[in-house]
């Protein structure tokens, strides 16, 4: 258009150069795009196979404990809708270990479609070992008293098998204001999780844990350990008398008494 006669060569030179390189930049820049695109589609497809070898091999390998709900109970866990089951057990944990002096291993949350919506199951390597099921959202109250009257559904409370009823706030404060124990849902859960996992802990201890706990007392007692284990008596026998004792509920976070005592008895007995 600029060697035409009469328009302007300059200003038609300078808008043909300039859309020359812009489409050179916008060829460039759709093609970078393309070359994201089909990169980023390969990368899902490699991680949804490795994300199908791991959920196969978690199969293998059960977790120590491990706690099922149904998909009605998941915003306990979810704090961004206010959920602290995952505190709650946290604080367990804590305490059991302050209780019985046995480390709890970490506890995974599952959620199971194959539930009841308010229901949840306790496993212990993949084994069921409990089961409840709560109310969100309502408040149960404890072993009622006969003379109150309260408006709501009746169920067994699931730890200590008392009869509970699951009533409203409104309800709630009738119960409180007459005496009565109410909870809420997660204290529910969290109650239940400490009985079982103070009944079953024993279960949990295993060769691997019982080493850290000798590799750990060896800082501040060597003789003691070393001098025990493994010329007198193996880990596996140790761990055994552990187990004894958290099975007959006895802590044994004062391991010292513990394996001096064993160390005292081995000569007359290697009988865990």
């Amino acid at each position: 258009m600029g060697i035409l006669p009469g328009l302007p060569f300059l200003p038609f030179t300078i808008l043909a150069v300039g859309l020359f390189f812009l489409g050179q930049y916008v060829t460039k820049y759709l093609q970078q795009e393309k070359d994201d695109k089909e990169a980023e589609e390969a990368q899902e497809e490699e991680g949804e196979e490795v994300e199908e070898v791991e959920k196969i091999e978690s199969f293998l390998h059960p977790d120590a404990f491990e706690i099922e709900i149904g998909y009605g109970l998941i915003p306990l866990v979810d704090e961004n809708q206010g959920g602290n089951l995952l505190n709650r057990i946290t604080t367990i944990r804590k305490s059991l270990a302050i209780e019985m002096g046995i480390l709890v291993p970490a506890i995974r949350i599952r959620d199971n479609i194959q539930l009841k919506a308010s229901e949840y199951i306790f496993k212990i390597y993949g084994i069921e070992v409990a089961r409840g099921e709560v109310m969100l959202d309502y408040f149960m109250v404890v072993n009622p008293d006969e003379r109150l009257e309260l408006t709501g559904i009746e169920m067994t409370e699931p730890t200590f098998g008392l009869p509970a009823i699951w009533v409203s706030e409104q309800e709630r404060e009738k119960a409180e204001v007459m005496g009565n124990t109410v909870v809420e849902a997660p204290a529910v859960i969290a109650t239940h999780l400490m009985e079982i996992l103070r009944g079953n802990c024993y279960k949990l201890l295993d060769r691997q844990e019982t080493q850290k706990m000798l590799t750990d007392l060896k800082e501040t007692h060597s003789a003691l350990v070393e001098g025990l284990v493994p010329d007198i008596l193996p880990l596996g026998t140790i761990q055994k008398v552990l187990k004894n004792l958290l099975r007959e509920k006895i802590p044994i976070r004062n391991l010292v008494i513990i394996l001096e005592t064993i160390a005292d008895n081995s000569a007359f007995s290697k009988d865990s």
